[in-house]
């Protein structure tokens, strides 16, 4: 979500959400120390209307004023028959909402859901309530170190060809500093990432201090998803042509696909599936004349659960 929308979505939060938001940043900033305490800060507003927008999103989902993630793929993949199957499965379905307390993000939504005790399709949600990025982050002497001792150069370097080709005309900022290899490489994805607003603040502060530090965050699903107990990874062992495990990218969310189940999650009458979310923040180091560096430092993780009933069994009834 954007910054944009963020703001304008403030206009519908109730002042006692922006209180119990920022009483409770108070409180994790009195027991956190190191980097993560100004970010905290950095992104209260952001929490607060991510309150509003997420509920809201459920509303909507629930209501079926926007489309849905299974339709979506139904739409995509029309010779695949499970996602057409899930969509009718799912159609009655109220999204779940998981509180992660732990982490910066409100909320984990799980828009739908479907077990027919071979696949597992799980419609997420975990991009919607992530803040903006920030801009002039100041960056102490450990961390100066860590990120120039880890030699991770943006993504790789590129020429002037290269960036137009991908991110448009050069800018003048960058024709008139004689940007190249790496730091072109960054200074485009940064334009690219950031809003007119904060590319214009991050050049003003390049200029000024000959170098500047942006700070993301993100979510993600760890690597390994359980159900009942049983990584899925291990499935693969005797299945090695199959698909296993992926992620498929909609406009409304994401579909996590299981398939093979491990023995124990296979035709059952339910399943309980746990995933790991993780957190973290990514630093990206642009110098004027220099070079360009980036790290990434995990934050937090957090196990969220779900029960599937077996869309077989309520068929049968």
């Amino acid at each position: 979500m954007r910054s944009k929308k963020l703001f304008d979505a403030m206009e519908y939060v109730d002042d006692r959400f922006l209180d119990l938001v920022d009483s409770q940043a108070r409180q994790t900033s009195q027991k956190d120390t190191g980097h993560t305490r100004s970010l905290r800060r950095a992104i209260v507003v952001a929490l607060a209307a991510a309150i509003c927008v997420s509920l809201l999103a459920v509303t909507a989902v629930a209501a079926g004023w926007v489309p849905s993630i299974f339709e979506l793929l139904k739409e995509q993949f029309p010779q695949e028959t499970i996602y057409a199957q899930a969509e009718q499965a799912s159609q009655t379905q109220i999204p779940e909402v998981v509180e992660l307390p732990k982490m910066d993000a409100s909320k984990f939504v799980l828009s739908q859901s479907y077990y027919d005790g071979e696949t597992i399709l799980l419609g997420y949600n975990l991009e919607e309530v992530l803040p903006e990025p920030v801009v002039g982050y100041q960056v102490d002497e450990a961390l100066l170190r860590q990120l120039k001792g880890t030699n991770s150069m943006s993504s790789g370097s590129i020429d002037r060809k290269t960036y137009e080709a991908q991110y448009g005309p050069l800018p003048e900022y960058v024709q008139e500093h004689s940007m190249k290899r790496d730091t072109l490489a960054m200074e485009g994805e940064l334009r690219q990432m950031l809003s007119p607003e904060a590319y214009e603040k991050m050049w003003q502060l390049l200029v000024q201090n000959g170098y500047v530090c942006v700070v993301t965050q993100e979510l993600h699903l760890g690597d390994h998803v359980l159900v009942n107990g049983v990584d899925t990874i291990t499935a693969m062992a005797d299945n090695p042509g199959a698909i296993g495990m992926t992620d498929i990218q909609t406009e409304a969310g994401t579909c996590l696909y299981l398939n093979p189940l491990p023995a124990a999650a296979q035709n059952q009458s339910s399943v309980t599936v746990e995933l790991k979310v993780r957190s973290g923040f990514e630093y990206w180091y642009l110098e004027l004349e220099g070079h360009a560096y980036r790290a990434y430092a995990p934050d937090q993780e957090q196990i969220v659960s779900f029960t599937l009933d077996n869309v077989q069994n309520a068929s049968s009834k």
